[in-house]
């Protein structure tokens, strides 16, 4: 997978799409209060940051392996909010219920962690069933061997036969045609997981959801 060109692609078109709708926002709106103004300028410079981040990290990720990430300890209760928060600005449109659980803090790249989390968040919203019960449950767990993180829905989820390839780049389900998509989501979060020495599975079932398990070793 060319993950450079990949990750450039698809992940920088949510931090782009927000600058977007903030400077539509704030050109054809010049009366706004000023503390909505100062809200779209945050959600703005944030979005430049995760830009930053994303371009940096994804060079490093193309050079030899053996560079190390940089570890940062992350407050994942504030981390996750943040995110949801730019999800809600792109879909503005969902009744996807976030429903967050313990959430333990993690010590990996804040870049690496945004665009694991983002894409698994948008997904959901993405393959929600567009009711008022849809929600996806955030949640974590410690173990032995480090921290185990769970994103549950009960959206349309993945045929059996599917399950096998949803991790490679450019494949999809098949009951995923229909909603916009480039099939490099799942696979990008397999390869940053491996990069920090962690794995990711699933299980789904068809019509009643999917539940993705991210393990983040100690370090």
């Amino acid at each position: 997978m060319d993950l450079l060109s990949n990750t450039l692609s698809h992940d920088l078109k949510n931090p782009l799409s927000i600058l977007k709708m903030g400077n539509d926002m704030l050109r054809k709106n010049i009366s706004l209060p000023k503390d909505v103004q100062q809200k779209w300028f945050d959600n703005m410079q944030a979005a430049i940051e995760n830009i930053q981040s994303i371009i940096n990290q994804t060079l490093q990720l193309n050079k030899i392996r053996a560079v190390n990430p940089v570890r940062e300890c992350l407050d994942m209760d504030k981390k996750i909010a943040e995110w949801i928060d730019e999800v809600k600005l792109i879909y503005p449109a969902s009744q996807l219920e976030f429903r967050l659980g313990n959430l333990y803090k993690l010590e990996v790249d804040c870049s690496v962690a945004y665009q694991i989390f983002f894409n698994l968040i948008s997904n959901a919203v993405k393959y929600a069933k567009t009711t008022e019960q849809d929600y996806l449950a955030i949640y974590s767990e410690k173990t032995s061997k480090g921290i185990v993180y769970y994103l549950e829905d009960n959206g349309i989820g993945i045929p059996d036969e599917d399950l096998d390839v949803v991790f490679k780049a450019h494949e999809r389900a098949k009951n995923a045609l229909a909603a916009q998509g480039s099939g490099i989501g799942l696979s990008l979060v397999k390869e940053l997981m491996e990069r920090l020495d962690g794995n990711v599975n699933l299980s789904s079932k068809l019509g009643k959801g999917t539940i993705i398990r991210l393990f983040f070793p100690n370090n």
